[in-house]
């Protein structure tokens, strides 16, 4: 039962709990370690997510929830997958467009698209696309005839050069 009490005891709770929920949302790039894999990564407020990964190989040989290795989640929402359609996702840095080849996944509002390295489009590759994003001052990624656009805050200190090494 609840007296008067305990009712402006939550409420007291409740008001003070709203700030500090506020000030744990990340704006721009982010970086950070867990269950054995590193990770980069910022949302758009144009519903794209751009995520790097890379899983420790001792932590995947213990794990096997954990990808090892480098990896990239691009997640771009009111996308639909094309059948059949070729999957190269464009990152486009300061005008200049590189294309990575990605397998398509659609999931509930959204589609997922992953790379992993590959003798197309090697880690050597990506590394060179991360130095880049580390100065960059505009970037979008296209696929399938649509474009996101995505912040850079925070990249040159959340796109570390060791970000792609965990092989």
């Amino acid at each position: 039962m609840l007296t008067i009490a305990r009712v402006a005891a939550l409420a007291v709770l409740l008001a003070a709990s709203g700030p500090t929920q506020a000030q744990e949302r990340r704006e721009g790039w982010h970086s950070g370690y867990q269950m054995g894999t590193s990770y980069a990564g910022v949302a758009s407020n144009g519903g794209a997510r751009v995520t790097f990964y890379c899983g420790d190989a001792k932590a995947a040989a213990a794990n096997p929830a954990i990808r090892r290795g480098p990896s990239l989640e691009v997640a771009l929402s009111k996308v639909s997958q094309r059948r059949g359609a070729a999957a190269d996702l464009r990152f486009v840095v300061d005008g200049k467009a590189t294309a990575i080849p990605v397998t398509a996944e659609t999931v509930p509002d959204a589609v997922n698209f992953h790379w992993k390295p590959t003798a197309r489009f090697d880690g050597k590759r990506m590394a060179r696309l991360l130095a880049g994003l580390r100065k960059a001052t505009a970037l979008s990624v296209e696929v399938y005839g649509a474009q996101r656009e995505i912040p850079l805050t925070g990249a040159a200190d959340a796109l570390s050069d060791e970000l792609l090494s965990c092989d």
